[in-house]
This record gives C-alpha cells, sequence and structure tokens, in this order.
C-alpha cells in the first residue's frame, strides 16, 4: 500500500496518507480544507522500521486532541456526577 506526501494549499500543513488503489485524499486533517496537494517523492521505501517511524509520528501528531478529548469528558464527568 503506497503511503504519499501531501500538502495543505490553505494552512501548509504537511502530513502522509496510506490510499489503496483509486483512493484520493479529500480534505487536510488538520483544517479540513479541500485543497491537499500531491507531493512529488523521489522515491519510496518501505520497512519496518519506515512504518514505525511513521505511526509514531501520527500518533504524536494527534496526541493533543486525544488530550483534549479527555479533559473534555473530565469536564463532563465532574458537572453530570455529583
Amino acid at each position: 500500500m503506497p503511503l504519499y506526501d501531501f500538502v495543505c494549499g490553505s494552512c501548509g500543513h504537511q502530513f502522509e496518507a496510506l490510499l489503496r488503489g483509486g483512493e484520493q485524499v479529500s480534505s487536510c486533517p488538520r483544517c479540513q480544507a479541500t485543497d491537499p496537494q500531491r507531493q512529488i517523492s523521489n522515491f519510496a521505501v518501505s520497512s519496518a522500521s519506515t512504518r514505525k517511524a511513521s505511526f509514531a509520528k501520527a500518533r504524536a501528531a494527534s496526541l493533543p486532541e486525544l488530550r483534549d478529548k479527555e479533559m473534555a469528558h473530565q469536564e463532563y464527568i465532574a458537572k453530570h456526577h455529583h
């Protein structure tokens, strides 16, 4: 499965997407703009270490969102469960 690099035309966010078959990236994961541009790759290497690095990078990028969700959940519990 090919991993492609994209850059958002609106906010400049750079991200990777795993695309199967004829799939397309529809929006930027940061700002939801619908104009991501696929970047030209010189070569592609797929190995256990590159996959592990890609997953680690994606997880690190999602941590702030996960923290926000957890904080919102804790606030909800505090307000609604006396």
